[in-house]
């Protein structure tokens, strides 16, 4: 309702499901884990776990290399998050955690919204193929690696400055796609990234004469 494109994804979290599972009388049975915690500590709540002290792991991806023993169930609260990231291999991301997943547990179950994405599909057929396909058609087509290798270049200044820089580095680069983005800051500056697609086979690209460009910036 607020009109603004800057929105952050937020997913369920892990201290929200603590907080549903405890509710419903589990609290005794949980091993924590995520990222906040020490190696130390981790590796005992493990152990608490491993060793039928508590019976449910809650944790983050953070536990999933560290878990030895196969689970008999393993359930994802909330995949939406993943897909909502805007990175272009948050899809290739979430089967990434998927196979994590399912290499420590006999059974998974996914929450999620989007049962019909290929990379859910996949995950329900066990079969990844179709996906993989897709994902280097799609890659190819819109110039993403490994067909295409990202070059990100940011810099902060006023608006002139910046108008100045932008429009320069636009005619170092004009031979290669690039895209800009400007986001304000404090002061009455911008921050901006310059974004270039480099075809993989023209990588590296050809040393320029850095420290005159420097200096033209």
């Amino acid at each position: 309702h607020c009109g603004s494109w800057n929105l952050i994804p937020i997913g369920v979290g892990i201290d929200r499901v603590k907080e549903e599972l405890t509710s419903r009388g589990f609290a005794n049975h949980l091993a924590v884990v995520d990222g906040r915690q020490k190696e130390k500590d981790i590796q005992t709540t493990l152990l608490q776990f491993t060793s039928g002290i508590k019976k449910i792991l809650l944790c983050t991806e953070t536990a999933l290399t560290k878990i030895t023993e196969t689970v008999p169930v393993a359930i994802v609260a909330s995949f939406d998050s993943i897909f909502a990231f805007p990175r272009y291999d948050a899809i290739e991301r979430a089967a990434h955690i998927y196979l994590k997943i399912a290499h420590v547990a006999d059974k998974v179950i996914v929450q999620t919204r989007f049962a019909h994405e290929v990379v859910i599909e996949s995950m329900r057929r066990g079969s990844f193929q179709p996906f993989i396909d897709g994902q280097i058609t799609d890659r190819k087509s819109l110039h993403y690696p490994p067909f295409y290798r990202f070059i990100r270049l940011s810099y902060t200044g006023i608006p002139t400055a910046i108008e100045r820089a932008s429009s320069k580095l636009g005619l170092i680069f004009a031979d290669y796609e690039t895209s800009f983005l400007e986001t304000p800051t404090k002061n009455n500056r911008l921050e901006a990234e310059l974004i270039i697609k480099v075809p993989t086979k023209d990588w590296p690209i050809e040393q320029t004469q850095s420290t005159e460009i420097t200096k033209d910036l």
